[in-house]
C-alpha cells in the first residue's frame, strides 16, 4: 500500500455528502466549493445533486438540461439551514 494523504479525507468527505444525499430534508443542506476559474467558492443546493461518481458530485444545472461535475476534493463546506454542518 502506498500513502495517501487525502484518502481519509476523501472517505470522510464521501460518507457525509452520502449521508446529505440519502437525507430525508435534503434541501436544507448546500455544498460549498472553490472554483478555481472563477477564483471564488461557490455554493449548490444539494437537492440538485443527481448521482456521485468517481471521485466527483454530478449535480443538475438551472437550466435542466446541463450537468455540472464537482471534484469532491474542492469541496470545503457543507450547511445545513445555512449553518456549517462540516467543514474542511
Amino acid at each position: 500500500k502506498t500513502f495517501d494523504p487525502l484518502g481519509s479525507f476523501e472517505k470522510s468527505t464521501n460518507k457525509i455528502l452520502h449521508y446529505v444525499n440519502n437525507h430525508p430534508k435534503k434541501q436544507e443542506f448546500q455544498i460549498k466549493y472553490y472554483d478555481r476559474a472563477g477564483k471564488k467558492e461557490v455554493i449548490l443546493e444539494a437537492i440538485n445533486l443527481k448521482q456521485f461518481e468517481r471521485g466527483s458530485l454530478i449535480f443538475k444545472h438551472s437550466n435542466g438540461k446541463q450537468e455540472v461535475f464537482i471534484p469532491i476534493d474542492r469541496i470545503t463546506e457543507i450547511l445545513q439551514k445555512g449553518k456549517v454542518y462540516w467543514k474542511f
